[in-house]
């Protein structure tokens, strides 16, 4: 199982953002029991030099999914 992770809204420092995150198998198809399934989605930047924790929160429990999908807030506190 992979994850795809949506931003849906402008990130700006220290303001909350929210992403779609969509567990999915090997096809692409959404995995409709991640819930029950799945373990925490570990967050990360894409940014070279960047670390977990800058990312709140940085994990994504796998209660959250919904048939394959969970959504959230999210806050990157540093520019």
């Amino acid at each position: 199982m992979s994850y795809k992770v949506d931003v849906l809204d402008a990130v700006t420092a220290g303001e909350p953002f929210r992403v779609r995150v969509t567990a999915q198998d090997a096809y692409g198809n959404p995995v409709e029991d991640a819930r029950s399934i799945g373990r925490p989605v570990q967050l990360t930047t894409g940014m070279a030099g960047a670390v977990t924790s800058q990312i709140v929160p940085s994990t994504v429990s796998p209660s959250l999914f919904s048939r394959g999908v969970a959504e959230g807030y999210l806050v990157y506190p540093q520019a």
